[in-house]
């Protein structure tokens, strides 16, 4: 086993678009698979405003991100860990921001989402876009 180096976890960071966002729900852990998008200090999100998840991390912004991959015998693996704070997004210029980073991400011109975000700055209370200021990120791999 070894430690990814940088260029290997921004890498795989960039080349997927599902992990695991864990949260503290009271004084257990609780974990959730996302879809997300990165850009250089945050990993985006987008997730129900007022579901378990959110009242999780508006109690405790701490939360981790795993990226992790196989194949299908489990020989080979890499995985990513984030650790970092979640934040709601409710600025404009970032919700705009979040959902041509998504759809960047799914291949889909940036014009495909302007009505959805437009919606959602015009009630940023209820906006579904939350990011993870990155704070320390590592990675291992058995190959």
């Amino acid at each position: 086993m070894r430690n990814l180096t940088k260029e290997e976890i921004d890498k795989f960071i960039n080349e997927w678009s599902w992990g695991t966002l864990m949260v503290v729900d009271y004084d257990k852990p609780y974990g959730v698979e996302v879809a997300y998008y990165r850009d250089e200090n945050y990993i985006y999100m987008i997730s129900s405003p007022l579901g378990r998840t959110a009242n999780c991390f508006t109690k405790n912004p701490k939360v981790a991100f795993k990226i992790c991959d196989t194949d299908f015998n489990m020989k080979n693996f890499r995985a990513v860990i984030i650790e970092g704070k979640m934040e709601k997004v409710t600025a404009k210029e970032y919700i705009f921001k979040a959902f041509k980073l998504l759809a960047k991400k799914m291949g889909r011109p940036e014009s495909d989402y302007e009505k959805v975000a437009e919606k959602h700055s015009t009630n940023p209370v209820k906006s579904p876009v939350h990011r993870i200021k990155i704070e320390t990120v590592g990675g291992i791999c058995n190959f």
